[in-house]
């Protein structure tokens, strides 16, 4: 009886040790978990979820608040836990602006470069694209209420930073240029 209690102990001393290296690893078992630490402590309080996109590392959540909206990136660490690795950025929507870019994100995944990218836009009947320097053309899906979203390969296979130059266009319903902006 005396070694069954001792084992008993040591398997709950394990398990304490356990769940005291998880909770000081951010390390959460479900992304909603994950997302609602980041709401507490990253921001002030509660948002609305507006979509979540699966990506080859975890997760991106888009919320919105009152006047702005962010973007949330949780990582999938050991194929079981959720970590909040960065908040990619807020998208201040102001209520005379046609459409809003926040600026192109990217990640490594599989030794490849990608990159996120994600717009507001006033009016639903907008249509948004992304132009590579490769000639090529990504839409931006839409999601949410106004919002778009896009997500392509690098052009190439290096590992550096800079982004490949894309330009970006918004179109109104009858498909004439509202606005273009150019990032390198």
């Amino acid at each position: 009886m005396n070694k069954k209690k001792k084992l008993i102990l040591q398997i709950l001393l394990l398990l304490i040790i356990l769940l005291f290296i998880i909770s000081q690893q951010q390390l959460f078992f479900t992304w909603e978990s994950a997302y609602r630490h980041v709401e507490r402590y990253i921001h002030f309080g509660p948002a609305t979820e507006l979509h979540t996109v699966d990506n080859p590392e975890g997760r991106y959540i888009i919320a919105a608040y009152d006047v702005w909206i962010a973007v949330f990136h949780l990582d999938q660490r050991y194929g079981l836990f959720y970590t909040p690795r960065s908040m990619l950025g807020d998208l201040n929507v102001k209520k005379d602006d046609n459409i809003a870019f926040e600026t192109v994100h990217y990640y490594f995944a599989d030794n490849e470069m990608h990159y996120v990218l994600w717009a507001y836009a006033k009016d639903p009947d907008t249509s948004l694209e992304v132009k590579r320097s490769d000639g090529s053309t990504v839409m931006m899906e839409p999601f949410g209420e106004n919002i778009y979203f896009a997500h392509w390969p690098s052009e190439d296979q290096v590992s550096t930073v800079a982004i490949d130059p894309i330009v970006i266009r918004g179109y109104d319903g009858s498909g004439e240029l509202i606005q273009e902006k150019e990032f390198e």
